[in-house]
């Protein structure tokens, strides 16, 4: 993950991680995501985490982390992440007078 992100040129605005292979996590796996997420919010974008199993779902929990991310980033399904995603580019986009809360 991190040479992927190390190779982009324009970073999204959202990067939707699908954790649903995911069943355990060991605290390599979290300080990688732990840096993606911090080179995301770096760049002004949102980290979503999609499908993630209970294991590694108490592991973020114990170090603070889902606070970090925000619960409204956690989804339970693919579908949930993409929408989860238009509504952050959609409220991005608009004009200041016009957003939503």
């Amino acid at each position: 993950m991190e040479d992927a992100l190390a190779r982009v040129d324009k970073w999204p605005k959202v990067l939707i991680i699908r954790l649903h292979l995911v069943t355990a996590m060991d605290a390599t796996g979290m300080n990688a995501l732990q840096s993606v997420v911090e080179r995301m919010r770096k760049k002004g974008g949102t980290v979503i985490l999609s499908g993630i199993h209970q294991q590694p779902l108490q592991m973020l929990r114990k170090a603070g982390f889902i606070d970090i991310i925000g619960r409204e980033n956690f989804s339970a399904n693919f579908d949930d992440s993409l929408a989860r995603a238009k509504h952050i580019l959609n409220t991005q986009t608009q004009p200041a007078h016009n957003q939503k809360s």
